[in-house]
């Protein structure tokens, strides 16, 4: 008899994300029929987690498109101030990520997460 699987939670996600900021990831995929997948310069590594469902890429959306705003300091930016042109969501100090969600035939939504970190002033 198979367990029902409840979908990720948002704490599991952001903690997949975090893991991805500190170990220098530039992009995390997330499909159903796999277990998250991050990018770096070249390289891939799975994330210690089970393959994600069709009911976990959903929830994972929905997290996302939950936190997707402009944030009130960059609307208000004199030269250029950023407008919701793309799905952008903030993990304060931590990074900006850029979302793309498209859908394929056989795995259903697709989700890849691009990691933007700040970038530190120099010190002259």
């Amino acid at each position: 008899m198979e367990a029902n699987l409840e979908p990720i939670d948002e704490s599991t996600l952001f903690q997949a994300i975090r893991l991805g900021i500190t170990s220098g990831a530039s992009r995390i995929h997330f499909r159903a029929g796999a277990a998250p997948l991050c990018t770096w310069h070249g390289g891939e590594q799975q994330i210690r987690y089970r393959q994600l469902t069709g009911e976990d890429t959903e929830a994972i959306a929905g997290f996302l498109l939950e936190r997707a705003h402009v944030p009130e300091r960059y609307v208000a930016e004199p030269c250029e101030a950023a407008r919701p042109l793309a799905l952008l969501c903030e993990l304060p100090g931590e990074a900006l990520l850029h979302v793309r969600l498209t859908h394929e035939a056989r795995r259903g939504l697709v989700i890849a997460v691009d990691i933007a970190r700040p970038v530190e002033p120099e010190v002259f």
